[in-house]
């Protein structure tokens, strides 16, 4: 498997990634067998992940736009445009009706997985949207990067609730344990 970027289901049966020529692959792991691919993407993908049912796979591109795609048959199921710089980040709420989007523009947005609408934008200057873990529940978004303290933020208003008091140049992600701390 030569991947550049790649995503693993909640339960571990499939896994999405993107292969050398710019297209998504997933495959079914047991049997590692090819379940979808889709054509070479419009423009390449700098981060993938796969729904919380498996259904959909989320890529985020150079170009700035999310893409969901089905993940059993590799159609482009909706595309979601709203940075204005490259995508860096994507993450699927653990419910699945939201997923983010970390830009190099300086912003992360929250958008609804059924019809791809921007709901929430976040911006701030101090922080950094290269690394996004929803919480457990999905009402909170940490997020992280590289010379910037993790922030947590609340998914309802775009209010920064904690900013992590830790050196920002040890750390380079953070993240929610699956099960709630």
């Amino acid at each position: 498997l030569s991947a550049l970027r790649a995503a693993m289901s909640s339960k571990g049966q499939l896994l999405a990634h993107v292969n050398l020529v710019g297209g998504i692959e997933v495959l079914h792991l047991p049997d590692k067998t090819l379940v979808a691919s889709t054509p070479k993407l419009p423009s390449p993908a700098n981060a993938i992940d796969l729904s919380p049912d498996g259904k959909l796979i989320l890529s985020g591109s150079r170009d700035g736009v999310a893409r969901l795609w089905n993940a059993a048959t590799g159609q482009l199921i909706q595309s979601s445009e709203g940075h204005s710089a490259a995508i860096a980040s994507v993450a699927f709420s653990p419910d699945g009706k939201h997923f983010a989007t970390g830009g190099l523009d300086g912003t992360c947005r929250l958008w609804n997985s059924e019809n791809g609408k921007s709901v929430l934008v976040i911006r701030d200057p101090e922080a950094r949207f290269l690394r996004l873990s929803f919480s457990p529940d999905s009402k909170r978004l940490l997020t992280s990067g590289p010379g910037a303290k993790p922030v947590l933020w609340d998914c309802k208003n775009g209010q920064k609730l904690l900013s992590l008091e830790i050196d920002p140049e040890q750390i380079t992600s953070a993240r929610f344990f699956p099960h709630g701390s």
